[in-house]
């Protein structure tokens, strides 16, 4: 299937927009995502817990408690992966980005393909298009 001239040139400029405004997908890892070991080992053995409590209540037929394992795992998983209590540094809360290559949503909005896509699309509605 071979696309007309129009296509291929809306597709070439999505394209070219695209690779001009790839963002970073990469999530930077500051020093508050260090997990504490203690909530870690907790959050292992709850998950243990968990799980056991969920094979008990479906190998007893209980529905409940095999809910219950799992509202555990879940907790677990949470309570495993909390960052430790104090890490967070005074530019974190402020909003600072902690990633050189981090582009806020609100700099890229409104500019490249999306704008001239609305630009067209309010022209149209206008009747002037």
């Amino acid at each position: 299937m071979s696309f007309s001239d129009d296509e291929r040139e809306l597709l070439e400029n999505l394209e070219r927009d695209f690779y001009a405004s790839k963002i970073d997908v990469e999530i930077p890892r500051a020093q508050s995502s260090q997990v504490s070991f203690r909530s870690l080992v907790y959050g292992v053995l709850l998950g243990i817990a968990g799980v056991a409590l969920m094979l008990f209540g479906a190998s007893t037929e209980q529905i409940l408690l095999g809910v219950l394992g799992f509202i555990v795992m879940v907790a677990a998983v949470l309570l495993a992966t909390k960052p430790r209590k104090g890490d967070v540094s005074a530019a974190q809360k402020a909003g600072v980005p902690s990633a050189p290559g981090y582009k806020s949503a609100k700099k890229s909005a409104g500019t490249g393909f999306a704008q001239r896509m609305q630009n067209r699309w309010d022209r149209r509605m206008r009747g002037d298009l």
